[in-house]
């Protein structure tokens, strides 16, 4: 046989049949009688064969994007705490862990937009993994600025007159008053801004920060390329070696 034979030919496709015929479509369940086509190696009928070829290029749908966000952020929020507590355990930052990261939520989301891969899923899972890295600096950031705020106020103390008998006082319950929805809205994204500027606050000085980073959101852009479907057929039923011949 020659060795060169072309895989799109009728030769080629017979040769890449399964030695033993599928007696159903694996993705609807109708049972084999004429011809069938291999999508990455899996048997399907003519129907879905040209159903998932349209939906695979077909733009993301909403509800997919929507699952593959909430997948994404659960593996998010999971790694940024795993981050958090690894850093603080061993006072160091490793590029394995960022790549754990980016593994957690490119799989997340791969797994949310069902395989389908593409630019919205890798902008989505380079995201979220850059966000679940970085936040996870905030608590130290808050300790850090906890302690200096103490010690500036343990020097810088001063006696403070007693007030008189007929002075007001502030009305308490309006300095503990809740903030509305919008504010603390707004207050999250104001965080979340702080906390994607931090890796590049320390300048220079953090470029093995960064190139950690990087390695992480390379893995979860990795995970989520578009995979082309593998089309191969249509072979005969009941003739492994004999491709049936197209109309």
């Amino acid at each position: 046989m020659d060795p060169a034979i072309d895989p799109t030919t009728d030769a080629g496709a017979a040769a890449t049949a399964p030695e033993e015929q599928p007696s159903e479509c694996a993705f609807c369940g109708t049972p084999q009688h004429s011809s069938y086509f291999l999508l990455d190696a899996a048997p399907a009928c003519e129907a879905c064969r040209y159903r998932l070829e349209q939906e695979h290029q077909a733009r993301p749908a909403t509800a997919g994007f929507l699952r593959a966000s909430a997948a994404g952020i659960g593996a998010a929020v999971a790694s940024s705490v795993l981050y958090y507590a690894v850093t603080t355990l061993t006072e160091h930052e490793f590029a394995l862990l960022a790549i754990v990261v980016g593994l957690m939520v490119g799989s997340a989301v791969r797994w949310g937009s069902r395989g389908r891969g593409g630019r919205a899923f890798q902008a989505l899972a380079v995201f979220l993994t850059y966000m679940a890295i970085v936040t996870s600096y905030l608590p130290l950031v808050f300790q850090q600025m906890s302690e200096t705020g103490e010690e500036t106020a343990a020097t810088e103390q001063t006696p403070v007159a007693p007030a008189a008998s007929g002075a007001k006082t502030p009305d308490r319950a309006a300095a503990k008053e809740m903030p509305t929805f919008g504010q603390f809205i707004l207050a999250v994204l104001a965080l979340l801004a702080f906390a994607a500027a931090l890796p590049f606050l320390a300048g220079v000085e953090n470029l093995v920060g960064l190139l950690i980073i990087a390695i992480g959101l390379w893995q979860a852009w990795k995970l989520n390329q578009r995979k082309e479907l593998d089309i191969t057929g249509p072979f005969t039923a009941g003739r492994p070696m004999t491709p049936a011949t197209p109309a």
